[in-house]
């Protein structure tokens, strides 16, 4: 009867070390990509958070302070990102401006060179005409 062996032999030590060694970068490269996939979400997250701010103050003026046209662009440093946001009051189409007007912010960064944009827009009713 043959012993058997028990043990591995170099051949396919290196083997395994290989295969480990190729998880191992796999995984490694994810990182970059998942991290850079996180600041984009927080960017995102923080123009949301300033465009639902200008429209917010601008409702909270009253429907009165509200006049049709294109406000000046206002940059915004958060955290070492220049947020540009414009906001624009207009008439809804077919629909009477003393009644019913659009309120529209759109808000761009820029990420690792690459320009984002993010546009809201509401509808505010005068309930009170």
């Amino acid at each position: 009867m043959r012993q058997r062996r028990l043990g591995m032999s170099l051949v396919e030590t290196i083997f395994a070390f290989f295969i480990m060694t190729l998880v191992i970068l796999a995984v490694i490269n994810l990182f970059p990509s998942s991290l850079m996939a996180n600041r984009r979400s927080e960017l995102s997250l923080q123009a949301n958070a300033l465009a639902d701010r200008v429209l917010e103050e601008a409702r909270a003026g009253g429907f009165s302070q509200l006049t049709a046209g294109v406000r000046p662009p206002v940059t915004v440093q958060v955290d070492s990102v220049a947020y540009t946001q414009v906001f624009q009051v207009g008439q809804v189409p077919g629909q009477d401006f003393n009644s019913l007007r659009s309120l529209k912010v759109r808000i761009t960064w820029s990420v690792a060179g690459h320009p984002q944009e993010l546009v809201r827009e509401v509808w505010v009713c005068n309930v009170r005409s």
